[in-house]
């Protein structure tokens, strides 16, 4: 008898204080709270497993929160490689207010959280586009269904 499929939701319901869950370069990813190691995995399932088997060797107090971290979600807050990064940063937060966003120097990773989501890119162009259909749905004439992994794209 097995349990339920692993999903996004069973996941950050489970290890959200802990560890921050994304979806990046074709992986799964958990960063720590800690910042002192990142899991990756093809599957949720696998990363669900690798975050068990990390807890477990090296466990973490649930109610981690490093000191200057964004908010009260323990988000790294590092600063961007440079100044029109830096005005990228204050933009997005500026557009997409119910969303925390930062950027991460350790990933390379721009990400935005709420609550219930989280989102992870590579570049600041790529996070907005993502936002943007995440807030505002699939644009007229979209070439095809959205990609696997692509905020309202196929599961």
């Amino acid at each position: 008898m097995t349990g339920p499929p692993v999903t996004l939701a069973s996941l950050e319901f489970r290890w959200a204080d802990i560890y921050l869950v994304c979806y990046a370069r074709d992986k799964w990813v958990a960063l720590r709270r800690d910042y002192l190691r990142f899991l990756t995995a093809d599957t949720l399932a696998g990363l669900e497993r690798a975050i068990e088997s990390d807890y477990r060797d090296h466990p973490l107090p649930r109610d981690f929160g490093p000191p200057g971290a964004a908010d009260s979600l323990g988000l790294p807050d590092d600063d961007p490689p440079d100044e029109d990064a830096r005005f990228l940063l204050a933009a997005l937060r500026h557009a997409f207010p119910a969303w925390i966003i930062t950027y991460s120097a350790q990933m390379h990773a721009w990400i935005a959280r709420t609550r219930k989501k989280t989102l992870c890119e590579n570049s600041p162009v790529l996070l907005c586009a993502a936002l943007l259909m995440l807030q505002c749905g699939q644009p007229p004439g979209w070439p095809g269904s959205v990609p696997r992994g692509f905020p309202g794209g196929e599961s």
